[in-house]
């Protein structure tokens, strides 16, 4: 991944360079990278939610070693991991469902069905679905393990079936050009983590995405992966498995992967993941005055019967799952850090860009972001009407 000193852009692909493509890409996954991982198949590190979920959930220090182990995996290993089980089959399929029923009519006889937008979708049309989705503890640790805090999920959900379009093996990300420099394409990796929810069974014959691990590792890689040369080398190598409702895929979007082709009549779907740090820019633009608003009634209720939530926000360690989520008086009792999770989910939680002449000019406070100000109402008790109007304030404060 070293960018070499002495040029600023990609340049030309050289034999050294295709050689040097395949010496990384034919590296062997050392186990002790990856401790925690169930297994390893096809150079890919597989986890199981039963086993992982406890700890995204337990003490700092197990969270910190996990998070660790995440990391590493994303950046020096291959780039790419699964976890098994990772939501709950039930929530998956509810997800589906709703899915379906947001998908434009003109768009439900095609064989390939891209709901861009689709967290916004969803927590408008169930956002009880949405917080069970979207409070996966699991989910915010590897976010949060590769980019820091106050990154943004946004979400698409794709659909496939006989008839729709191979696509090309391909990078993610903005589809960098040559004329960037080569810093800016190794970065870009570092500040999006991509992944896919198998929301229906995918064995191997509906073609489930293939990867290349440790093609993340090639700093050339977004000029390479458009070469035929590269292509022909890479496709019959890649690695794919089968996953089950609920399963999910973290990976690099530097790693090469590629969509398999499904042959057969039923859609194969999934929910599609970009997450972003807080320093880069989304590719898609999703609206969380909008969704913090609609997902409301669904935190007020989780977080009055999870005294826990109150206690983690005033500590000022996100990192801690050990605060106590006992509500000592019945009730669904949700852990503070899936409360958290679905916070940061759903609202912005980084205050740039923002309005300086409204704060120092005007005496605004625009300290805050969208998601402490729901914190703070979380732990205050504030009604919806304070909420709201604290929502619409801050709301104005970022615009010019």
């Amino acid at each position: 991944m070293l960018v070499p000193t002495d040029t600023r852009t990609a340049g030309e692909l050289s034999p050294e360079d295709l050689e040097e493509f395949k010496r990384l890409c034919g590296q062997n996954l050392d186990p002790s990278l990856v401790p925690t991982a169930h297994q390893i198949e096809q150079n890919i590190p597989i986890y199981l939610a039963e086993d992982v979920g406890p700890l995204a959930l337990s003490s700092k220090a197990d969270r910190q070693r996990l998070m660790d182990e995440f990391y590493r995996c994303l950046l020096h290993g291959p780039g790419v991991f699964a976890i098994k089980g990772l939501m709950a089959r039930a929530v998956a399929e509810r997800a589906d469902e709703v899915a379906q029923k947001v998908t434009p009519d003109e768009f439900r006889s095609q064989p390939q069905r891209r709901l861009f937008g689709f967290g916004e979708k969803h927590v408008c049309e169930d956002p009880e679905n949405y917080a069970e989705y979207y409070s996966n503890p699991l989910i915010a640790l590897v976010s949060e393990a590769w980019l820091g805090p106050a990154y943004q999920v946004t979400t698409s959900y794709n659909s496939i079936k006989r008839g729709a379009p191979e696509q090309a093996i391909h990078r993610d990300y903005h589809g960098l050009k040559p004329d960037y420099p080569l810093t800016t394409q190794v970065i870009s990796q570092m500040l999006t983590l991509q992944c896919a929810i198998a929301h229906t069974p995918q064995p191997l014959e509906k073609g489930p995405t293939r990867f290349m691990p440790f093609s993340n590792h090639f700093a050339k890689g977004y000029i390479a992966v458009k070469s035929a040369e590269y292509y022909e080398w890479v496709s019959p190598r890649m690695s794919q498995m089968p996953l089950e409702v609920g399963d999910a895929v973290f990976f690099n979007p530097a790693t090469f992967h590629q969509p398999g082709v499904n042959p057969a009549d039923e859609h194969r779907s999934m929910n599609l993941f970009q997450i972003n740090s807080c320093m880069s820019r989304a590719m898609e633009s999703k609206n969380t005055l909008k969704m913090t608003k609609a997902l409301w009634p669904v935190l007020q209720k989780w977080a009055a019967y999870c005294p826990g939530f109150a206690v983690l926000v005033k500590s000022s360690d996100r990192l801690n799952g050990s605060v106590s989520n006992h509500n000592g008086h019945g009730g669904s009792c949700r852990h503070p850090l899936e409360i958290e999770a679905l916070i940061a989910a759903t609202s912005e939680g980084y205050n740039f860009p923002r309005s300086f002449w409204k704060q120092t000019w005007e005496g605004k406070d625009a300290s805050q972001t969208e998601a402490d100000i729901v914190r703070r109402a979380l732990v205050e008790g504030w009604d919806q009407d304070r909420l709201f109007l604290a929502l619409d304030e801050h709301h104005e404060l970022r615009r010019p």
